[in-house]
């Protein structure tokens, strides 16, 4: 007698069907929490991310300079900002405007003016490089103002979000930002001459013409005859770097800036003000300090020799 076939069941396939589409699923949101879990792990307690793609930016809190000597011709604040994505990002700073018009990338003739009037640029802490995994990216930028006003406002090009800050608050000593200046001083029978700490000269020339020193420091010292002998002149300056060993010669007379005559070769009489210029090349944004000494040669054949600091 022939055995009878089982019949398979068309509903009984469906469920099969269903419940391994139900288990495929649940494996697909267990191992995406799971790589969630780990990642939380990598990011520190503080950091809040965006509730959807897309990079967002917030103010945490900002200073505010004030130029009251009107040595600079503005004032800035430094704002504490705060820049995540929930993926890598890197954001360029000529999407942030001031109301205005000031790019927040285009900072370069700021910093300078402020080194040139002993002002440490670099103890603000700011940056213009901005990315980052994804994450949050908290930094200090730098927004200038050319206008006295209470209210300042930056907007955000490409989102249109716009970020008001009140310039009445959280003021800031810009005094709190000067270099010290201690003259040294180099006192012989021959001649007494006062060194003034250095600052960086953006305005120089070569053989009468304008001199473009926009990739390298111009380090410049000025120097006060107070006394001095008859006929005398500095012939050359070296800066010796104590840690390293590395010289840089003194500027020649056929360089100069439009502030200060280069003294290399003058004739001195007292109450002259001249000034020596060391070329060293360094990152804008990053200045090193170099700490050493400097040796004139005078045109007797004496020499002298004192601590100085490129800041």
């Amino acid at each position: 007698m022939a055995r009878k076939r089982r019949r398979i069941r068309i509903d009984r396939i469906m469920i099969l069907a269903l419940a391994a589409i139900i288990l495929l699923v649940a494996l697909v949101f267990g191992f995406k929490a799971l790589i969630s879990l780990f990642d939380g792990e990598d990011r520190k307690d503080d950091e809040v991310l965006p509730a959807k793609e897309g990079l967002n930016i917030e103010i945490n809190d900002y200073k505010v300079y004030f130029d009251d000597k009107d040595e600079l011709g503005f004032d800035f604040v430094v704002a504490d900002m705060s820049f995540s994505d929930r993926k890598a990002f890197s954001y360029d700073l000529a999407n942030m405007m001031t109301d205005e018009g000031l790019k927040l990338n285009d900072i370069f003739a700021y910093q300078k003016k402020l080194d040139i009037n002993s002002y440490d640029f670099s103890a603000l802490g700011t940056t213009t490089d901005i990315s980052s995994e994804p994450g949050v990216f908290r930094c200090k930028v730098f927004v200038p103002l050319s206008q006295k006003r209470n209210l300042l406002t930056l907007t955000e090009g490409q989102s249109g979000k716009t970020f008001a800050i009140d310039l009445t608050k959280n003021h800031a000593d810009i005094m709190d930002l000067k270099r010290s200046s201690t003259p040294s001083e180099i006192r012989t029978s021959d001649y007494d001459i006062d060194v003034s700490d250095n600052y960086i000269s953006t305005m120089m020339t070569h053989q009468g013409e304008e001199y473009d020193c926009s990739m390298l420091s111009v380090y410049t010292f000025r120097l006060k005859v107070v006394a001095v002998k008859e006929g005398i002149s500095i012939e050359s300056a070296v800066f010796d770097q104590t840690s390293t060993g590395e010289k840089w010669d003194a500027l020649d007379a056929s360089y100069s800036s439009y502030k200060i005559d280069n003294i290399i070769g003058k004739t001195l009489s007292v109450g002259d003000e001249y000034a020596l210029f060391f070329e060293v090349y360094s990152n804008a944004d990053e200045k090193p300090e170099y700490e050493g000494k400097i040796t004139l040669t005078f045109s007797d054949g004496s020499k002298a020799v004192i601590d100085a600091k490129l800041n």
